[in-house]
């Protein structure tokens, strides 16, 4: 066992970690995302940090190795689960709505729309399953002349804020579009003012983020509705949480699953 406090306060380099990380993955290929946090919690210093001023140097090391071992979203996913071991209590999603625009008339409503029509179409999935997830990230309706689609909230997340109508994380972002590579977008390219400011390309990810785990990730669920659900779910909990945890309600409304 390595002690937390050798981790955290002799600058030991992270690679003892990512060796324990990558073996326990190796091990245990179908851990859930509670099994993750406690192995973490249990390799740094028996589960038992308090002190959360700790807990945060300890998600300042784990992060960027749970990107590279489990996913950009599924870090997420599991480092909110170890901060919420760490305070012992639920992360509070924060969302600042300070100086953001709105969509102040309703022909903006129809481009987003457009938008959604069109990401749609080329990513092979429903319009009503996208409408239906926007609604649930940040609100969007047809008959939502305020909806504001600049929305910035898990502000204080260790793996950044999520941005825009589909509330999308840059690194997020980085990974879907350098795992599925397109030509006129450059991973390198991607940025929060990005995913912020450009409307369309975050409801173009959010489509294609959504797509990938339908057409690729749970491809073998029979059932278009079904599928979705899973799809909708893996997008909101992370593919780990969703194949331990199954579908949870986010992921039946996306998938019009009453």
């Amino acid at each position: 066992m390595i002690k937390l406090k050798k981790i955290l306060y002799e600058g030991i380099s992270s690679s003892e970690m990512k060796d324990f990380l990558m073996n326990f993955k190796k091990e245990n290929p179908n851990a859930s995302i509670d099994d993750i946090s406690n192995a973490i919690l249990s390799f740094s210093q028996d589960g038992s940090v308090n002190e959360f001023k700790g807990g945060a140097s300890l998600l300042k090391t784990i992060v960027p190795l749970l990107i590279l071992i489990y996913g950009a979203n599924n870090a997420d996913a599991i480092s909110k689960n170890v901060k919420n071991k760490l305070q012992n209590k639920h992360t509070i999603s924060q969302v600042d709505k300070k100086k953001l625009p709105t969509v102040k008339s309703t022909m903006e409503v129809k481009k987003i729309h457009e938008y959604i029509k069109k990401y749609s179409k080329k990513y092979h999935i429903h319009e009503k399953n996208l409408m239906n997830l926007l609604q649930k990230e940040t609100g969007f309706s047809l008959l939502n002349k305020n909806y504001n689609p600049y929305v910035v909230g898990d502000i204080g997340n260790e793996l950044g804020s999520s941005y825009g109508a589909g509330q999308i994380k840059v690194p997020v972002a980085k990974e879907i579009y350098t795992k599925f590579p397109e030509n006129d977008v450059s991973p390198g390219d991607i940025t929060d003012k990005k995913l912020k400011n450009d409307v369309e390309f975050n409801i173009r990810t959010a489509a294609k983020l959504l797509a990938s785990y339908y057409h690729k990730d749970f491809k073998h669920i029979k059932g278009g509705r079904d599928r979705m659900a899973y799809a909708a779910s893996a997008y909101n909990q992370g593919l780990y949480g969703t194949k331990s945890r199954g579908i949870n309600q986010y992921g039946k409304f996306v998938g019009g699953i009453n």
